[in-house]
């Protein structure tokens, strides 16, 4: 039987609405801080000179902290449970080049749209985001990465598992429950200066990874 790839995007959204308003309200109240607060500016400057210290390798480094760290820890007080030690390596690895690939676009969004924080550069970086980054390199690696894993790390049972549509299913479903959350998240880190963003999305991808945790604990309820 067909199944509808929309449905389970709903389903995400109505079981997680509350945590992804409160979400995106935090990211809109940092955003808001650091336009009206001169210690939310001095903060974020100390979190600049951290970067400088640890170099380009800051985006590797902090990703996988803020993206498997944090979600494991509330994985085990939620739901009991804990990552097996090939899967934990497997997602660091996996979350150090997605930090790695993200901060690489926005330095090339900054060479092609300026970084400016006016509405216009702001939508057009949304755009760019959502219709052209996000589909055509974040999702795909990332469905393609844990059909790998799922698989037992072997590419011939991957290719199976997502063939017969499933490929097709997985990425509207996941591109239609991300833009809930992603379109006002990345709208928040364009509103600040191009050397802050980073630190913004390092807090979107640790609440996503939270909603899909609890996402995971509602599951786990109904079966």
């Amino acid at each position: 039987m067909k199944r509808d790839p929309i449905q389970p995007g709903i389903d995400a959204v109505r079981h997680n609405w509350q945590l992804m308003l409160l979400l995106i309200g935090a990211a809109f109240v940092m955003v808001g801080s650091y336009y009206a607060s001169p210690n939310a500016q001095q903060i974020l400057a100390t979190g600049k000179s951290w970067r400088g210290q640890i170099g380009p390798l800051f985006p590797a480094i902090s990703t996988p902290i803020a993206t498997v760290l944090i979600p494991e820890l509330m994985k085990r007080l939620i739901l009991k449970e804990r990552s097996g030690r090939a899967d934990l390596l497997f997602q660091v690895g996996f979350f150090a080049l997605m930090g790695l690939l993200v901060d690489s676009f926005y330095q090339l969004l900054s060479i092609w749209f300026g970084a400016g924080t006016d509405p216009g550069t702001v939508i057009t970086k949304i755009v760019v985001d959502q219709l052209g980054f996000t589909p055509l390199l974040a999702l795909p690696y990332g469905l393609l990465a844990f059909a790998w894993r799922d698989a037992g790390f072997r590419a011939s049972g991957a290719a199976l598992s997502l063939a017969n549509g499933e490929y097709t299913y997985q990425f509207i479903s996941r591109q239609l429950t991300g833009w809930t959350f992603w379109v006002p998240v990345v709208t928040a880190i364009y509103s600040l200066p191009a050397d802050l963003q980073f630190w913004l999305f390092l807090f979107g991808q640790a609440a996503w990874s939270l909603v899909w945790v609890r996402m995971a604990a509602v599951s786990a309820k109904r079966r």
